[in-house]
């Protein structure tokens, strides 16, 4: 229990990665204090703090590398060229893993002596 109080650590629901939200958002206070944010939109903020793959994949970036690369205008042959071998990559891993890792790892668990059939 915290502090005397009933309250119970255990039960305090967090998001994952609340650190990272929050180095973001210093990142971006000092990108608009030393006014490199050249713009200010709350759509633009949400979208620069919450952007999901680059939550995952980190590592925390100024607002003026990651927000031009969301106004930059494509063709539809480059992202059609972009799409076609993002879905090849996805299918090779998932077929690594769902037909090579999976199969391997109940010889692994047997082996370990994880799983006694």
């Amino acid at each position: 229990y915290v502090f005397s109080a009933n309250i119970n650590i255990q039960k305090i629901i967090l998001p994952i990665g609340i650190s990272f939200f929050t180095f973001q958002q210093i990142s971006y206070l000092f990108d608009a204090w030393r006014g490199e944010a050249e713009e200010h939109s709350l759509i633009n903020y949400a979208l620069f703090v919450a952007f999901f793959p680059h939550l995952i994949a980190g590592p925390i970036v100024h607002h003026r590398e990651m927000m031009p690369q969301f106004v930059k205008t494509f063709t539809v042959k480059e992202r059609w060229d972009d799409l076609s071998i993002g879905i090849s990559i996805f299918c090779l891993g998932l077929f690594k893993k769902t037909m090579i890792a999976d199969t391997f790892s109940v010889s692994c668990n047997i082996y370990a002596g994880y799983i006694t059939d």
